[in-house]
Protein backbone atom coordinates (compact mmCIF):
# COMPACT_ATOMS: atom_id res chain seq x y z
CA UNK A 1 0.00 0.00 0.00
CA UNK A 2 1.32 3.46 -0.88
CA UNK A 3 2.11 6.22 1.52
CA UNK A 4 -0.70 8.49 2.69
CA UNK A 5 1.63 10.96 4.34
CA UNK A 6 1.61 14.35 2.70
CA UNK A 7 4.07 17.21 2.78
CA UNK A 8 3.58 20.59 4.40
CA UNK A 9 2.78 21.95 0.94
CA UNK A 10 -0.39 19.91 0.49
CA UNK A 11 -3.43 21.78 1.74
CA UNK A 12 -6.46 20.06 3.19
CA UNK A 13 -9.79 21.80 2.67
CA UNK A 14 -12.21 21.87 5.60
CA UNK A 15 -15.72 23.00 4.76
CA UNK A 16 -16.14 25.23 7.81
CA UNK A 17 -12.44 26.12 8.06
CA UNK A 18 -12.04 24.24 11.34
CA UNK A 19 -10.10 20.96 11.06
CA UNK A 20 -10.93 20.14 14.68
CA UNK A 21 -14.66 20.36 13.98
CA UNK A 22 -14.80 18.16 10.88
CA UNK A 23 -18.04 16.14 10.94
CA UNK A 24 -19.02 15.70 7.30
CA UNK A 25 -21.10 13.07 5.52
CA UNK A 26 -19.30 13.64 2.19
CA UNK A 27 -15.61 14.21 1.57
CA UNK A 28 -14.73 17.40 -0.30
CA UNK A 29 -12.56 15.72 -2.95
CA UNK A 30 -11.47 12.23 -4.05
CA UNK A 31 -8.44 10.79 -2.30
CA UNK A 32 -9.01 12.73 0.92
CA UNK A 33 -9.79 9.63 3.03
CA UNK A 34 -6.69 8.39 4.85
CA UNK A 35 -4.56 11.47 4.24
CA UNK A 36 -2.20 12.35 7.08
CA UNK A 37 -1.09 15.98 7.03
CA UNK A 38 0.38 18.62 9.34
CA UNK A 39 -2.47 21.09 9.81
CA UNK A 40 -2.63 24.48 11.50
CA UNK A 41 -5.55 24.30 13.94
CA UNK A 42 -7.68 27.23 15.11
CA UNK A 43 -5.78 27.49 18.42
CA UNK A 44 -2.60 28.29 16.45
CA UNK A 45 -0.96 24.89 17.05
CA UNK A 46 0.07 22.66 14.15
CA UNK A 47 -1.07 19.06 14.65
CA UNK A 48 -0.70 16.01 12.44
CA UNK A 49 -4.23 14.97 11.48
CA UNK A 50 -5.60 11.98 9.58
CA UNK A 51 -8.91 11.96 7.72
CA UNK A 52 -10.96 8.89 8.72
CA UNK A 53 -14.55 7.64 8.74
CA UNK A 54 -16.31 6.91 12.05
CA UNK A 55 -17.85 3.44 12.38
CA UNK A 56 -21.65 3.66 12.62
CA UNK A 57 -21.99 0.69 15.00
CA UNK A 58 -19.77 1.70 17.93
CA UNK A 59 -21.28 1.77 21.43
CA UNK A 60 -19.63 5.02 22.57
CA UNK A 61 -20.04 7.86 20.09
CA UNK A 62 -16.93 9.86 19.18
CA UNK A 63 -16.51 13.11 21.07
CA UNK A 64 -13.72 15.55 21.76
CA UNK A 65 -10.77 13.74 23.30
CA UNK A 66 -12.04 10.18 22.72
CA UNK A 67 -9.42 7.66 21.63
CA UNK A 68 -9.69 6.15 18.16
CA UNK A 69 -8.94 2.54 17.21
CA UNK A 70 -9.15 0.82 13.82
CA UNK A 71 -12.43 -0.93 13.04
CA UNK A 72 -11.21 -1.60 9.48
CA UNK A 73 -7.73 -0.33 8.69
CA UNK A 74 -8.04 -0.88 4.93
CA UNK A 75 -11.10 1.40 4.77
CA UNK A 76 -9.82 3.98 7.32
CA UNK A 77 -12.84 3.14 9.49
CA UNK A 78 -12.36 3.96 13.19
CA UNK A 79 -14.14 3.22 16.45
CA UNK A 80 -13.88 4.10 20.14
CA UNK A 81 -14.08 0.40 21.08
CA UNK A 82 -10.58 -0.97 21.56
CA UNK A 83 -11.82 -4.58 21.64
CA UNK A 84 -13.68 -4.56 18.31
CA UNK A 85 -10.67 -5.24 16.09
CA UNK A 86 -9.08 -7.89 18.29
CA UNK A 87 -5.87 -5.84 18.42
CA UNK A 88 -6.65 -4.39 21.83
CA UNK A 89 -5.50 -1.29 23.63
CA UNK A 90 -2.04 -1.36 22.14
CA UNK A 91 -3.39 -0.17 18.78
CA UNK A 92 -4.73 3.31 19.53
CA UNK A 93 -4.32 5.32 16.33
CA UNK A 94 -5.40 8.82 17.31
CA UNK A 95 -7.65 11.16 19.25
CA UNK A 96 -11.03 12.47 18.06
CA UNK A 97 -11.27 16.26 17.96
CA UNK A 98 -15.06 16.69 18.08
CA UNK A 99 -18.45 14.99 18.36
CA UNK A 100 -19.02 12.90 15.21
CA UNK A 101 -22.46 11.88 13.96
CA UNK A 102 -22.68 8.09 13.73
CA UNK A 103 -26.47 7.84 13.31
CA UNK A 104 -26.25 7.57 9.53
CA UNK A 105 -25.47 4.32 7.77
CA UNK A 106 -21.81 4.62 6.80
CA UNK A 107 -21.34 7.41 9.31
CA UNK A 108 -19.45 10.69 8.97
CA UNK A 109 -15.88 11.65 8.17
CA UNK A 110 -13.65 13.43 10.66
CA UNK A 111 -10.04 14.31 11.43
CA UNK A 112 -8.19 12.58 14.27
CA UNK A 113 -5.00 13.86 15.90
CA UNK A 114 -2.00 11.58 15.36
CA UNK A 115 0.56 13.98 16.81
CA UNK A 116 0.26 17.38 18.43
CA UNK A 117 0.81 19.50 21.51
CA UNK A 118 -1.98 20.54 23.87
CA UNK A 119 -4.52 18.09 22.48
CA UNK A 120 -7.58 17.46 24.66
CA UNK A 121 -7.84 13.81 25.76
CA UNK A 122 -10.87 12.21 27.48
CA UNK A 123 -9.87 10.49 30.76
CA UNK A 124 -11.67 7.97 32.93
CA UNK A 125 -13.45 9.37 36.00
CA UNK A 126 -10.71 8.25 38.43
CA UNK A 127 -7.34 7.96 36.66
CA UNK A 128 -4.45 6.17 38.37
CA UNK A 129 -2.71 9.55 38.59
CA UNK A 130 -4.18 13.02 38.15
CA UNK A 131 -3.28 14.60 34.81
CA UNK A 132 -0.79 17.42 35.35
CA UNK A 133 1.94 19.31 33.57
CA UNK A 134 4.46 16.73 34.81
CA UNK A 135 4.54 14.78 31.54
CA UNK A 136 2.93 11.61 32.92
CA UNK A 137 2.25 8.75 30.49
CA UNK A 138 -1.23 8.60 28.97
CA UNK A 139 -2.42 5.10 28.01
CA UNK A 140 -5.66 3.64 26.62
CA UNK A 141 -8.16 2.34 29.20
CA UNK A 142 -10.67 -0.51 28.86
CA UNK A 143 -13.52 2.02 29.02
CA UNK A 144 -14.39 2.77 25.37
CA UNK A 145 -12.71 5.90 24.06
CA UNK A 146 -11.11 6.86 27.37
CA UNK A 147 -7.55 7.19 28.60
CA UNK A 148 -5.80 6.65 31.91
CA UNK A 149 -2.85 8.55 33.38
CA UNK A 150 0.06 6.55 34.83
CA UNK A 151 1.88 7.76 37.97
CA UNK A 152 5.52 8.78 37.63
CA UNK A 153 7.83 5.77 37.93
CA UNK A 154 5.04 3.29 37.11
CA UNK A 155 5.41 1.13 34.02
CA UNK A 156 3.01 1.70 31.14
CA UNK A 157 0.95 -1.46 30.60
CA UNK A 158 0.20 -0.47 26.98
CA UNK A 159 2.05 1.77 24.55
CA UNK A 160 1.58 5.39 25.66
CA UNK A 161 -0.40 7.64 23.35
CA UNK A 162 1.41 10.66 24.72
CA UNK A 163 2.10 12.50 27.95
CA UNK A 164 0.21 15.00 30.04
CA UNK A 165 0.96 18.65 29.39
CA UNK A 166 -1.57 20.33 31.66
CA UNK A 167 -4.13 19.84 34.39
CA UNK A 168 -7.75 18.81 33.87
CA UNK A 169 -9.38 21.49 31.75
CA UNK A 170 -12.96 20.50 32.41
CA UNK A 171 -13.66 18.21 35.38
CA UNK A 172 -17.26 17.60 34.26
CA UNK A 173 -16.02 16.43 30.84
CA UNK A 174 -12.85 14.69 32.14
CA UNK A 175 -10.70 16.46 29.53
CA UNK A 176 -7.02 17.27 30.01
CA UNK A 177 -4.34 18.61 27.69
CA UNK A 178 -1.80 16.10 26.44
CA UNK A 179 1.06 16.03 23.97
CA UNK A 180 -0.15 13.24 21.67
CA UNK A 181 2.23 11.13 19.60
CA UNK A 182 0.48 8.04 18.28
CA UNK A 183 1.78 5.52 15.82
CA UNK A 184 -0.51 2.83 14.48
CA UNK A 185 -1.60 4.44 11.28
CA UNK A 186 -1.23 3.35 7.71
CA UNK A 187 2.02 4.82 6.36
Amino acid sequence: MGSNYTSNYFGLFFQDGNPQGMNENVLQYPGMLGIIAPTLCQDGITRELQIVQADSVMGTAPREGALAFWANEDQYLVTTNEAITGFGRGRCIGVFTCVVDIALAGSNYTAIVKKGRKTNVWFIDSPAASPSGAGLFVVPHTTDGRADCIAAGSPATYPPIGRTSGTVLDAAEDLAECDVDVYGGVW
